[in-house]
C-alpha cells in the first residue's frame, strides 16, 4: 500500500504510461468521484479500455503540472539544429511544445494547497 506522500509524487510517464482514476485523485488531492466527474466533462484526458478508464500520464501532467513536465523535458531535450530555425522553412518545429492552460481540478488543487 502506498502512503499519502508517495501517492502525491508525480509519476514518470516512461515508467507509468497511464494512471487509474484513484491514482490521479491522490496526486491532485481530490476525491475519486471528482476525478470521474472531471473525466465525464472532458477536463481530464482519458481512454476507455473495455469498462476500465485510464488516464495518459504525459497528457495529465501537461494539463495539471506543466511546469514540472517542462523542467523534465528541458533536461532531456536536444537543442534545435540550425536547419530547424531556418527562415522560410514551413515545416513545423516538432521540438517546440505549447503549454496547455490549467483547467478544472487544477483550481481545486491550488486552492487546497493554500
Amino acid at each position: 500500500m502506498t502512503t499519502a506522500s508517495e501517492a502525491r509524487e508525480l509519476p514518470d510517464p516512461a515508467a507509468e504510461p497511464t494512471l487509474v482514476p484513484n491514482r490521479a485523485a491522490a496526486i491532485l488531492g481530490v476525491s475519486r468521484t471528482a476525478v470521474y466527474d472531471a473525466i465525464g466533462r472532458g477536463e481530464i484526458p482519458s481512454l476507455r479500455v473495455g469498462r476500465s478508464i485510464r488516464i495518459p500520464t504525459r497528457r495529465f501532467l501537461q494539463v495539471y503540472f506543466p511546469e514540472e513536465l517542462a523542467t523534465e523535458s528541458d533536461e532531456t531535450s536536444n537543442p534545435p539544429t540550425p536547419e530547424q530555425g531556418k527562415q522560410g522553412d514551413m515545416s513545423p518545429n516538432l521540438t517546440q511544445q505549447t503549454t496547455p492552460q490549467r483547467v478544472g481540478l487544477a483550481a481545486v488543487r491550488d486552492s487546497t494547497a493554500a
